[in-house]
């Protein structure tokens, strides 16, 4: 079972954050070969990860460097915007040996320092343990 356990200076300033590796799903990957284009190579990401979201989400900027096509579109609510616009999008990461295939919600995330949110959506894959006193959490699947 493969393990992650990440310290901060201060976690609760900060929050549990990962360098996620981002790359189209090998359908995608798959459809773009067959099509004779190139397949993207993965991006690193920083991403912030929030109990508090129930989808998982990544800032436009890195969906449009990806080049993707949107498996779904939706309107989302947030706690300043109400019926966003919003496309749904495939992707595979990976962080540390652990790894998944979700669906992220393209969407902007301005003025933070964070690239995505993993929501609670892709949580529901992993074990994850919080430990305040500790300054550290630890993700395992």
């Amino acid at each position: 079972m493969p393990i992650f356990t990440a310290r901060s200076l201060d976690l609760q300033a900060t929050g549990p954050l990962i360098d996620l590796l981002l790359s189209v799903s090998e359908p995608a990957a798959k459809a773009m070969a067959q099509a004779g284009e190139g397949v993207p190579p993965p991006v690193k990401v920083r991403a912030l990860i929030d109990t508090g979201a129930s989808r998982s989400i990544i800032q436009n900027e890195i969906v449009e460097g990806l080049d993707l096509l949107p498996v779904g579109a939706l309107r989302m609510n947030t706690t300043a915007l109400t019926g966003l616009p919003c496309y749904e999008f495939l992707l595979n990461g990976s962080f540390h040996g652990l790894s998944f295939t979700g669906v992220f919600i393209g969407a902007p995330l301005k003025g933070q320092e964070i690239q995505a949110l993993i929501g609670r959506d892709i949580l529901a894959h992993f074990i994850l343990t919080y430990s305040g006193p500790d300054n550290s959490f630890t993700l395992c699947s």
